[in-house]
């Protein structure tokens, strides 16, 4: 039961989304070039850092979880594990995941990898707390997977930029969408998200507008001449009917019902963009 709640506290599905950002990043840089060994030693190394501040996020945040439905049973929350113990546990993870990616991968993985964590912990943590703007700043940190992926099979370059972008303005539909339709839990918990703070139709009116930059991104990469035909002809549609739906938001007479299918049909736009670009060559 302990080691499953030190498995938790890791927060294994942030984990293995990221992952999936991850290797889009490097389908994209490899093209057809895949080598297995910087491809593993990548994601292993991301996903103990990741974890590292997903254990501290929770160290953070346990005030906060405690008061949230969805969270109110966290380990850190219920006392289940000694703040202690899991401030050693991050530490060995972030150790082993920054080893991991200086020794086998490249310092510039190391280097973009830090940077998100950096971000994510204190920046976003303590911001959160204050302003709907953290988003913004968790954001940054959530579009840095990509930018290790693709820094594990090439150098950094104006394709890995526009890679940022793209998880970048994704993610802002993704967070607003959350703070729509679990609105009245973050209300109780204090935490200030856009939805709370200027209401639900302000936060669709930014989350459409996210989404139609998310789709300027996605041509861009295309336009760019880094993306080919398969690319254009998975992620264009998907993209574009991201945005139709969310226009739907307007309109909505459900919108809770509506926020919930913005945020699944975000989740399948980050598989389709994995599979799109593993179609380069």
């Amino acid at each position: 039961m302990k080691l499953r709640a030190y498995y938790d506290l890791a927060k294994p599905g942030i984990i293995y989304g990221n992952l999936i950002s991850l290797l889009s990043g490097y389908a994209l840089a490899a093209r057809s070039s895949w080598h297995l060994e910087p491809l593993f030693f990548s994601a292993l190394g991301l996903s103990l850092i990741i974890g590292a501040a997903c254990v501290l996020n929770n160290i953070w945040d346990r005030d906060i979880d405690a008061k949230m439905e969805r969270t109110k049973k966290r380990a850190m929350a219920v006392g289940e594990i000694a703040t202690t113990h899991a401030l050693i546990y991050a530490a060995i993870l972030f150790i082993a995941g920054a080893v991991v990616l200086g020794a086998f991968v490249t310092y510039i993985a190391l280097a973009v990898a830090f940077v998100g964590f950096v971000v994510y912990i204190p920046v976003y943590s303590y911001l959160k707390r204050y302003t709907p703007f953290a988003a913004h700043v968790g954001a940054i940190a959530g579009a840095t997977p990509i930018v290790v992926g693709y820094s594990a099979a090439h150098s950094l370059d104006f394709a890995a930029a526009i890679l940022f972008i793209i998880m970048f303005v994704w993610q802002m539909p993704h967070f607003f969408a959350i703070s729509i339709y679990r609105k009245e839990e973050y209300a109780a918990a204090g935490v200030p998200v856009w939805s709370v703070r200027y209401g639900t139709r302000s936060a669709i009116v930014h989350l459409v507008a996210y989404v139609a930059l998310y789709v300027l991104a996605i041509f861009s990469l295309y336009l760019s001449g880094y993306a080919n035909t398969y690319y254009l002809a998975i992620m264009g549609p998907l993209s574009l009917w991201w945005l139709v739906y969310g226009l739907k938001g307007f309109t909505a007479q459900n919108e809770n019902k509506w926020a919930k299918t913005m945020f699944v049909y975000s989740l399948i736009l980050v598989l389709a963009l994995c599979g799109a670009l593993m179609l380069q060559r």
